[in-house]
């Protein structure tokens, strides 16, 4: 598809900048796919607005693969040198052209510097043969082509571009393009006035649920006996959001995996701990991760060695882009907590006994008070202390603990 310019649909790239922007940068290869890119006004459009806002450190590492049908090959030539005639730069804006584009010796045309040029990769392709010129892509652009398909070929496309998508990346299409009824669910819109989406619906084997916070268990396939760890951050990493520790396990490798993950530029990889209780499974590597991360902890125990803050029943907690509520809960030990969040419906309940399936223990008063605020509650996921969390029936599994708690209530 030849027509086109650069810098063309603004309102687009700037919601790239705003929202896919934090997310690439935290990636260690960000990959983006540019489909349909014609003779390169548009992958070089958005190589200049990365290069102009994440800094050559983080460019270095961008990888975008400009792809096109195109039957003459002269696409391919125009993109590997980079080279355009006056008439295709002069929207441009002058302080983007003195800085990004060098006057050829005629005089009537520029090339492209060096770094932008090297950033980029033409490869011929056909979009329709449904096969992705790669994985796990940060982010697919794709403009003024998907018009020119019947909707079953629209339909398959989306999809094949969902699945090239990395875990949470962006898709963002022509501003009269609205997505057929039959992806919608594969995609969530950044924002109302642009037509740029993120992936949801991730499917990953740290990642858990399918709920719009994110949460990571870092000891999944831990080699060692240890809680679950928990990494929560925000849908969007934005610098608001806080990058959060619940529990910090016996397992000295979690250091090494919370560098490996996605929370964002601008902030710390970890900015507060929070103990579910301080059994040694679930608080182990507090020292390490406090020596490396200096996060502020947060625990019920007021005796616990490097604890910042001592929690109270009913307070509440901002972890990623959520606010959660701080449950007292005593029966596995006196200072055990659960953290609910009523948006996302979700409770991590440390090491509480959530799934009691008979009645032969015995139990307290205060635990079946802890129940009864925990089963009026809308649950959806509970995230586990140990195992895997549990992702259906979470209503009917308190409400029978319940009454199995009850009938075996001390006497």
């Amino acid at each position: 598809m030849a027509f086109t310019y650069f810098f063309r649909d603004m309102q687009t790239l700037d919601t790239i900048k705003e929202y896919a922007l934090p997310y690439l940068k935290s990636r260690q290869h960000i990959k983006i796919w540019d489909a349909g890119c014609a003779m390169g006004p548009e992958p070089y459009s958005l190589a200049i607005i990365l290069r102009e806002n994440m800094g050559h450190m983080y460019f270095r590492n961008v990888k975008i693969i400009a792809s096109d049908i195109d039957g003459s090959d002269l696409f391919e030539k125009i993109i590997v040198e980079g080279s355009y005639p006056r008439t295709d730069v002069q929207r441009i804006p002058e302080e983007i052209l003195d800085k990004y584009f060098t006057p050829n010796s005629d005089k009537t045309s520029y090339t492209i510097l060096p770094e932008i040029i090297n950033s980029i990769k033409f490869i011929k392709h056909d979009l329709l043969t449904l096969v992705p010129v790669e994985k796990d892509v940060g982010l697919i652009v794709c403009k003024n082509v998907l018009l020119h398909f019947n909707q079953e070929e629209r339909v398959k496309v989306i999809k094949m571009f969902y699945n090239a998508l990395s875990e949470g990346g962006f898709f963002a299409t022509e501003q009269t393009q609205k997505l057929p009824d039959e992806v919608k669910d594969l995609f969530e819109p950044v924002v109302s006035n642009a037509q740029v989406f993120r992936k949801i619906g991730w499917k990953s084997s740290s990642k858990i649920g399918a709920i719009k916070m994110k949460v990571f268990n870092l000891t999944e396939n831990s080699e060692v006996y240890t809680s679950n760890v928990y990494l929560v951050t925000g849908s969007f990493n934005a610098l608001s959001d806080v990058n959060t520790l619940i529990d910090v396990g016996r397992d000295e490798k979690i250091a090494e995996k919370i560098y490996t993950m996605p929370t964002g530029v601008g902030k710390k990889k970890i900015e507060q701990v929070i103990l579910t209780h301080i059994h040694y499974d679930h608080s182990a590597m507090l020292v390490n991760i406090k020596k490396e991360f200096s996060p502020h902890v947060y625990a019920y125990s007021s005796t616990f060695e490097n604890v910042d803050t001592v929690l109270k029943d009913g307070s509440t907690l901002k972890i990623g882009d959520r606010q959660f509520e701080v449950i007292h809960a005593t029966v596995h030990s006196n200072d055990s907590i659960c953290l609910y969040n009523e948006d996302e419906q979700v409770l991590f309940s440390g090491d509480t006994p959530l799934d009691i399936k008979t009645c032969e223990g015995t139990y307290d008063s205060q635990f079946v008070s802890v129940l009864e605020n925990l089963a009026s509650k809308k649950i959806k996921t509970i995230y586990l202390g140990h195992g895997k969390p549990i992702l259906n029936n979470c209503k009917e599994i308190l409400v029978r603990t319940l009454e199995n708690v009850k009938l075996g209530l001390k006497k």
